[in-house]
């Protein structure tokens, strides 16, 4: 801190009214009883996801030109961008706060563009001596649930009698989800989590008891296929095989129908990280369910960022591109300006309009993608900044 300026002689008074030096000397962050806080706040369209997916983030991510950790983000939330990206029934678009200005900004188009063509996240192997786990059926619950169990570090060995897993995806039109779409997916989530599959031939082959051995816990994605075909009745007389020895979890309840449709792909899949975090708990993986707690946790509804918090009028009116619109798939730079229409509600995009109103110079940008820090020596909480955010990712707080 340096020290108070001292004027000893009439010669060193200024001309005019101004501050001599800097003004760290003074510590007016003492009369401050409020704190503006940096803090994301839910977006309408994260909490509209049936995986709670922060769109706002993964947009950023994009728009600073990292499509890897767009991805990997998404993949924090959702193990199959790709499929969700075309087949979806896209909730969150319906609650786009956009549409108070234009249209809502084509968020599924983003989520299948990075799913397409951005680098795979890194994988996250198993270390081991964290139990092991059969998954019985490789439909997007059941793919799900493996997922989320292998990024916590379980063994898991999933396993399905068809050749191709995707349980009941694999009967949806090849001109919606093409074959080599679904298996690309599933090779990406399998190598990202670290998954093991026994498919087709392979678990024709396979002996219950032997693929149970050492087994903690099994899981029945009874809605991986239609509830009286040929695939479901052997994966139900599998679990009955595992169930006298193994803790079972099935997904009984999670799908009131028994069934999910194609477009509800997404609500199977949120359903599957429920049952992941279930099992992870009977594991007694407490300590590995506190990231994944984090993760579906879209905040308290009542916290969510409104159509009367957003400041409309430092928006300018765009509407979206039509050939995106009608597009099934969209390029680079499509891709890119359709992101910088996103009004990133209650998550900062390090604009810097906070910066520029501050009075006493308190807030300055970090590093990268760092947000905003607040100088407690010296904010003395009057509020402008929180004010001035357009999108309201700043609050006071006592």
């Amino acid at each position: 801190m340096s020290p108070k300026p001292e004027i000893t002689k009439m010669r060193d008074l200024p001309v005019i009214p101004v501050t001599i030096g800097d003004m760290s000397f003074n510590r007016t962050g003492l009369w401050r009883y409020l704190m503006p806080v940096i803090k994301d706040r839910p977006a309408p369209c994260q909490q509209a996801c049936p995986l709670g997916m922060p769109s706002p983030d993964f947009i950023n991510d994009l728009i600073r030109h990292d499509a890897a950790g767009a991805l990997a983000r998404i993949m924090d939330f959702n193990p199959m961008p790709g499929i969700t990206g075309r087949l979806c029934y896209h909730p969150c678009q319906s609650k786009c706060l956009r549409r108070g200005l234009d249209q809502a900004v084509q968020i599924q188009k983003l989520e299948r563009h990075l799913a397409d063509a951005a680098p795979d996240p890194e994988p996250h192997p198993a270390q081991g001596g964290k139990g092991r786990a059969a998954v019985l059926g490789a439909g997007p619950l059941g793919l799900s649930a493996a997922y989320f169990l292998g990024r916590a570090g379980v063994e898991v060995t999933l396993l399905d009698p068809l050749d191709q897993a995707g349980g009941f995806l694999n009967d949806t039109a090849k001109d919606k989800l093409p074959g080599r779409i679904l298996a690309r997916e599933v090779e990406r989530l399998g190598n990202a989590a670290g998954v093991k599959f026994v498919l087709g031939a392979e678990y024709a082959a396979g002996d219950a008891g032997k693929i149970g051995q050492g087994v903690d816990l099994v899981i029945h994605d009874q809605t991986a296929h239609g509830g009286d075909s040929a695939p479901a009745a052997s994966l139900a007389l599998l679990a009955k095989k595992l169930k006298t020895a193994k803790t079972l979890l099935d997904a009984a309840g999670l799908c009131p129908s028994g069934a999910y449709k194609a477009s509800q792909v997404a609500v199977a899949a949120a359903a599957g990280r429920e049952l992941a975090l279930k099992a992870m708990h009977a594991m007694g993986l407490e300590r590995e369910t506190e990231h994944l707690q984090e993760v579906i946790s879209t905040g308290e509804p009542d916290k969510a960022v409104k159509a009367e918090d957003i400041r409309y009028g430092l928006f300018e009116a765009r509407q979206p591109d039509l050939a995106v619109i009608k597009a099934e798939a969209i390029s680079h730079s499509q891709a890119l300006a359709e992101a910088e229409r996103c009004l990133s509600c209650g998550h900062c995009n390090r604009c810097g309009r906070c910066l520029v109103f501050c009075p006493d110079v308190s807030l300055s940008l970090g590093q990268g993608d760092a947000k905003p820090q607040v100088d407690e020596m010296h904010c003395k909480g009057c509020g402008i900044c929180a004010h001035e955010c357009p999108r309201r990712a700043i609050v006071m707080e006592r």
